[in-house]
């Protein structure tokens, strides 16, 4: 009997056809899947070009982390392979996860589950061996990601304590030149050169080089270091390095800043001369100086670890004694043997018998991706959202390049007028706009006692009259029954804004050919007056009239913020915030109360929030109020999405007021919670 040996040319045309088909399910696969990521993967996008400069490396971790997957290509090529059904447990876990993050707007964590799918499927097609390859890679993309909340806490705790580190040590050795500071939250002043103040600003902090100092030593840990408590100590490394390259930074800002002006005023230079230098090219070229020290610091510490008793001191002189051998072959002449590529399942020249294993599993990828991405587009259907105050789409005052009124969704259930005050509207910047997701609805007011709405009002007459002289116009904002006087500079700014003003009216109107160019005008001159208005109430900034100021989202619940995170980041100190208790409606609940100072600018203000939504849809008291639990909030937010169908509207309410020299801050607090008591009702959906 004959023997039957295989057709190989048939098995081949067969492999190739899989190939194919394989090919085709993943490249079907992929672009779903980026289709199902896009929103997340924009933002993490967009965050690598954000002012705050939390992520402003994204972009070098990410074409890093890509490179290093891409050179691990060769490993994960000739590694043993086989499917994991383990793998496609996590991917079908990990679509799941991602589902219902989509269901809570948690773009973050979509953007954490993007890698963790794709390594899943790695993991489902290759085998453990194969994925081992891609799990390094994949980490260090991690650092690429914005995490929102938690970035802007982090990045304030940095730049406290950064800030606290480079003053403590400018103080101490800046005695023998005569330079100390103050330091008020991230804010750093000259004693002796008032002239030279600077903030630690966001893209400052500190965030952007505990994340390049985290990465690079995680890379020099994983490649160098085999010993597993040494990769441990160079992991313990990266706070501390991280804090003392940004408190040096900010140690060179400040001398390049006292250098400069002292040689601004021993050479008669143009005043500001030394500032804008030392805030100029010195204010880049520290951060470059600093970055090179932390790279070197962990290269020497790198190299200190390797050198220590472990395997690192085994594999190199293996490597050392491998060289040392080819070298010698070499001088004898002979050629060592090319190496080779251990390609299992893989024949060169020929189709892979391994798509003819996967081929299945590939298209099982794909079908996985396409529902996940149908019911992606389901997940918010069924969602009920809790009322959250009025608000309507009206004509709202913008201020950035320019001065111009837009359509915003303003809070309206708040009232301008109540029976002891008129509310001023503070406008909204372009900036703002911006950096906050369409669905925030705005309310920010100063609410003025009536008795000096009407001082304000005659002050406007005088500034927007033709007639008048500017004597009478000082006279105006000297006339102002405050307790707070106006000051004379900020007088005669405003008395010379006005005249620009005014000029540009009149040349308007000159202009004005037909009716409707006239109708513009008017329009123009209300707009400008409305500014001229919230300029005057800002500048004298009236203990009499406390500030309220709400951010609700309709949808997304950005409104949760860090409070605590926003004043020392601006400057002022705070105590810890302490418990104000309030009654609205039916509710007692515990506010919470800071009381802010800026010494520099001889400032101090009563500030009180809290947090609050409906809750009746969840069938508990009519609302519910938190303040110093706030960090909890999203993370409520979010389980009450994915497992109840509710989306809470979290309303951030903010009351502040300055207080005097002679005042103490209870005396603000009183003020505050008098204006409370009048707008109460309204506060708790009530009208």
């Amino acid at each position: 009997m004959m023997e039957e040996y295989p057709d190989f040319t048939k098995m081949h045309e067969q492999n190739r056809r899989y190939r194919m088909v394989t090919i085709a399910a993943l490249v079907l696969a992929a672009v779903a899947f980026f289709v199902l990521y896009r929103y997340p993967l924009l933002r993490t996008y967009q965050s690598w070009n954000s002012q705050h400069g939390y992520n402003s490396n994204g972009l070098i971790i990410f074409l890093g982390s890509a490179w290093l997957l891409f050179a691990a290509r060769k490993s994960m090529k000739a590694a043993s392979k086989a499917v994991s059904y383990f793998g496609l447990v996590f991917l079908i876990f990990g679509f799941a996860c991602t589902l219902g993050l989509k269901r809570a707007d948690f773009n973050a964590a979509q953007t954490v589950f993007c890698l963790f799918c794709f390594w899943a499927a790695i993991l489902y097609l290759g085998g453990w061996k194969m994925a081992s390859f891609a799990i390094f890679p994949l980490f260090i993309m991690l650092f690429s990601v914005q995490w929102g909340l938690g970035s802007s806490i982090i990045s304030t705790h940095l730049r406290i304590h950064s800030t606290d580190i480079a003053c403590r040590f400018i103080n101490f050795t800046g005695k023998l030149w005569n330079i100390q500071v103050i330091r008020q939250g991230t804010n750093v002043s000259l004693v002796n050169v008032p002239d030279v103040q600077f903030d630690v600003a966001a893209p400052c902090s500190g965030l952007q080089s505990l994340i390049m100092t985290s990465v690079l030593c995680l890379v020099m840990a994983y490649f160098y270091l085999k010993t597993w408590w040494k990769r441990i100590v160079m992991v313990l490394l990266i706070a501390p390095i991280a804090v003392l390259n940004n408190s040096l930074r900010i140690v060179l800002i400040a001398y390049c800043g006292s250098f400069f002006t002292f040689l601004e005023h021993k050479l008669n230079l143009s005043e500001g001369w030394g500032r804008n230098v030392a805030f100029g090219a010195f204010h880049e070229y520290p951060g470059v100086v600093v970055y090179t020290l932390g790279f070197i610091m962990i290269f020497v510490a790198c190299s200190i670890l390797e050198r220590l008793p472990g395997v690192e001191r085994q594999l190199a002189a293996e490597k050392k004694a491998r060289k040392q051998a080819e070298k010698e072959a070499k001088s004898r002449g002979e050629t060592p043997p090319p190496e080779e590529d251990v390609r299992e399942d893989f024949d060169e020249g020929q189709a892979s018998p391994y798509y003819a294993k996967i081929w299945k599993h590939a298209l099982v990828v794909l079908a996985l991706t396409l529902i996940t991405l149908f019911l992606a587009g389901k997940v918010k259907e069924n969602i009920r959202y809790t009322p959250g105050l009025a608000y309507a789409t009206i004509p709202y005052m913008v201020t950035g390049d320019g001065l111009t009124v837009k359509m915003l969704p303003i809070i309206t259930n708040i009232p301008l007028q109540t029976e002891s005050r008129i509310a001023i509207p503070v406008p909204v910047s372009e900036l703002e706009l911006k950096e906050l997701p369409e669905d925030t609805v705005y309310f920010r007011a100063y609410y003025v006692p009536k008795k000096l709405c009407a001082s304000y009002d005659s002050v406007m007459n005088k500034l927007f009259s033709n007639t008048a002289k500017d004597e009478e116009r000082y006279q105006a904002i000297r006339d102002i029954d405050s307790k707070t006087p106006f000051d004379g500079v900020s007088a005669t700014q405003l008395v010379m804004s006005a005249s620009f003003w005014r000029s540009n009216i009149v040349m308007k109107a000159k202009e004005a050919k037909t009716g409707e160019d006239m109708m513009r005008v008017r329009q123009q001159t209300q707009l400008i007056r409305g500014f001229a208005l919230i300029q005057l109430v800002q500048m004298h900034r009236a203990p009499e009239s406390p500030m309220l100021a709400i951010v609700q989202n309709d949808k997304d619940h950005h409104s949760i913020h860090a409070p605590e995170a926003c004043f020392p980041s601006q400057g002022w100190t705070i105590d810890e915030p302490t418990d104000f208790p309030l009654t609205l409606g039916e509710t007692s609940f515990d506010a919470a109360r800071m009381d802010v100072s800026f010494i520099q600018a001889n400032i101090r203000e009563t500030i009180i929030y809290w947090y609050q939504c409906d809750h009746k849809l969840h069938n508990a008291s009519p609302s519910l109020y938190a303040t110093r639990k706030y960090m909890w909030l999203p993370f409520k937010t979010t389980l009450d999405l994915v497992f109840k169908g509710l989306g809470d509207r979290w309303a951030f309410i903010r009351f502040s007021d300055p207080v005097l020299e002679n005042e103490s801050y209870d005396d603000g607090a009183a003020r505050i919670k008098e204006l409370i008591n009048e707008l109460e009702p309204y506060l708790t959906y009530e009208k």
